[in-house]
């Protein structure tokens, strides 16, 4: 309000000031002063056009035989005396000398019937020949032009003169017509020098009025643009006490607080980067609360692999050699320590091969992340693939069965190497990627499709494709039309030690999600959409900011990485 009232003051002393000037300029007594001397010059003029007419219409009123034909009442002496005074004097139509004369009348008078009243009845009738009221006189002779009076172009000047000194006597109406222009513009300028002479006794009050019209279209102007600059300003600081309260609340802790993405300006850009950095950070806060999990988990995998495989020998060694050594004698006893060898030889064989998954587990190394080309790599994996599901043990196949139990089905697994564009046209296949790891994950989610079809014993297909999603990232998509994965198991299925199957240790899985997420991704379980489930790798692109910090991650991790040695 005080940066628009500021304007305001300004605009009304400026207005003030141009008011002043313009009443300055136009309401010069100068001006008045001369529109004064122009009534002076048709002043002079219109008097001298009036003495001329009195003087010529006096001259006309003296004719003696005139005025003796007058005196008698004779009416044809008086017609041909009016004739003979119309020639002489209407051949005179000089504007130096006078007006034009243009008719001659006698009048009879009655009674009171003065030279004011006809010349008042004579010039409001002009030239049309109108008589006196028949109580007071009547018209005589008259004697007049052939054209009538142009009431465009002609104004209408009568002269009454008594033609005797008595008082009924005779009267003489002459008529004469002058320039209407000259008349009208004598009119004219006299009200234009009474108005001009009005508006000069209103200056002041002109200027108050356009010092006040200023000043309310000012005003006006300024509260509109108040009100509307508030209602901006309001908008735009809620925006901001809105990104402000987030940070806050960031501060504290909650990373799932959202700033509402409204308007395509700056403030509406900064929701948008915002809450893009939200989702960065509570990704990067996930990857590494993952990978801390996962660190742990690997060193208990270190130890437990440490510790179980360390007493397997003797205990073989023992069901052996008590096995070897016994001579037989007893058929009962015999058989128990068969069945007994076997048992053993079988859960010793179990726990060699999770203490070989523990060790591989506690083992994995940290990704060497590289510029790859996702087309290429899945073109170099996809005979190694492909050989997966078809390439089956003889004796399952004769038996029908698996080793962990299930149909030894053939099933088909398709590698598309070609990568498919985003919705909006745009396509990536350049990624940060450590070939041998990122060859291992696919290979991992390819195997554990077709354990899952062969495990449930329905299904006959796995597909392995790429595509490029709406925001840039690359996805591998390996789908499988088996039996599928729960969605109450989605979410906890790629944490150690967390199966569906009988014989599996659960670290498959976990392996391949920690792989993912040191590349700077995120692997997800869902629905596929030919019937079994899909898990999708999802990477950032070459060029990305997520890739650069993921390789930064992973060679601060390369130099930090333990040197423990393996289990004995």
């Amino acid at each position: 309000m005080v940066m628009g009232a500021l304007p305001l003051v300004i605009g009304i002393v400026l207005a003030l000031r141009l008011a002043q000037k313009a009443a300055d300029m136009f309401y010069d007594p100068r001006v008045g002063r001369e529109l004064e001397a122009s009534l002076d010059v048709y002043g002079p003029l219109v008097r001298a056009l009036k003495s001329s007419m009195k003087y010529r219409a006096e001259a006309i009123a003296s004719l003696e035989p005139l005025r003796a034909a007058a005196a008698i009442g004779d009416v044809k002496e008086i017609d041909g005396e009016l004739r003979d005074a119309f020639e002489r004097y209407s051949d005179q139509p000089d504007s130096f000398v006078g007006p034009p004369l243009i008719s001659l009348a006698a009048l009879e008078v009655w009674a009171d019937l003065g030279p004011a009243d006809c010349f008042a009845r004579f010039a409001a009738s002009g030239d049309k020949g109108a008589s006196a009221d028949s109580g007071k006189g009547r018209k005589i002779a008259e004697v007049r032009r052939d054209t009538p009076i142009d009431s465009q172009k002609e104004y209408a000047l009568v002269q009454c003169k008594q033609l005797a000194p008595d008082e009924n006597a005779a009267m003489l109406v002459a008529t004469f017509v002058t320039d209407r222009a000259r008349i009208e513009r004598r009119h004219e300028a006299d009200e234009f020098v009474q108005l001009y002479k009005g508006v000069i006794a209103r200056r002041e009050e002109f200027v108050r009025l356009n010092v006040l019209f200023f000043a309310i279209l000012l005003g006006g102007t300024i509260l509109v643009g108040a009100a509307v600059g508030y209602g901006f300003s309001r908008s735009l600081s809620q925006r901001v006490s809105r990104v402000a309260d987030a940070a806050q609340r960031v501060a504290a802790g909650d990373l799932e607080v959202r700033v509402p993405e409204q308007g395509a300006d700056e403030i509406g850009e900064l929701a948008v980067a915002f809450n893009r950095m939200l989702r960065e950070v509570e990704r990067s806060r996930a990857r590494i609360e993952y990978l801390q999990r996962v660190g742990a988990w690997q060193d208990m995998a270190r130890r437990l692999a440490h510790e179980i495989k360390n007493p397997l020998t003797p205990i073989q060694l023992a069901v052996e050699e008590t096995h070897t050594r016994y001579d037989g004698s007893d058929p009962r006893m015999k058989k128990l320590l068969d069945t007994t060898l076997e048992i053993v030889t079988e859960e010793v064989g179990t726990l060699r091969r999770l203490v070989s998954e523990f060790s591989e587990f506690a083992r994995l190394p940290h990704a060497r992340l590289v510029e790859e080309d996702v087309e290429r790599l899945l073109s170099e994996v996809k005979p190694t693939l492909e050989r997966l599901g078809l390439g089956t043990d003889p004796a399952d196949v004769a038996l029908r069965l698996t080793p962990s139990g299930g149909t030894a089905i053939p099933v088909r697994v398709t590698v598309d190497p070609r990568s498919v564009a985003a919705p909006d046209g745009t396509r990536a296949t350049k990624l940060a990627a450590d070939r041998q790891m990122l060859r291992k994950t696919i290979d991992n989610l390819v195997r554990n499709g077709v354990q899952a079809i062969r495990a449930a014993g329905r299904g006959h297909r796995v597909q392995v494709h790429a595509s490029t999603l709406a925001d840039g990232r690359i996805a591998i998509d390996v789908d499988d039309d088996g039996p599928g994965v729960p969605v109450a198991d989605r979410e906890r299925i790629f944490d150690p030690y967390v199966t569906t199957r009988t014989e599996g240790t659960g670290l498959g899985l976990a392996i391949v999600k920690k792989i993912v997420v040191e590349h700077g991704g995120i692997i997800v379980c869902d629905a596929s959409p030919i019937g079994g489930a899909r898990f999708r790798i999802a990477l950032p692109p070459w060029d990305s900011a997520e890739a650069r910090a993921a390789m930064e991650e992973a060679a601060r991790a390369l130099i930090t990485e333990p040197r423990d040695p393996e289990p004995e």
